[in-house]
């Protein structure tokens, strides 16, 4: 069996959550359907947070020497554990809307 992409395992992952349902039971079209919502959602993470580019930057000490791939693992990791860590703001209601508590 083939290796599932980043973009599989995070669809399975967010569906088998949010569903409660079994993935490989799930009909091809809506798998399609999710695996596109999460093939943008990991779009969205290219422009990494401030957090995120001082958890890459401060991971290690880069200066004057070769990046490998083990610190280019490092620094991911660093720059996702930040994303992960980070607390959702809040945004103001629409004026339409009324204040949610």
């Amino acid at each position: 069996m083939a290796e599932m992409t980043m973009i599989e395992r995070v669809a399975r992952k967010l569906f088998e959550r949010v569903a409660g349902m079994d993935w490989e039971a799930v009909p091809q079209g809506l798998r399609d359907a999710v695996n596109a919502d999460m093939r943008a959602m990991i779009a969205e993470m290219r422009v990494p947070t401030e957090a995120m580019i001082r958890a890459g930057r401060d991971c290690g000490d880069w200066t004057g020497r070769d990046i490998d791939y083990a610190d280019e693992l490092k620094v991911w990791n660093a720059m996702i554990d930040a994303a992960l860590a980070e607390v959702p703001t809040r945004e103001p209601p629409a004026p339409h809307e009324s204040p949610r508590v």
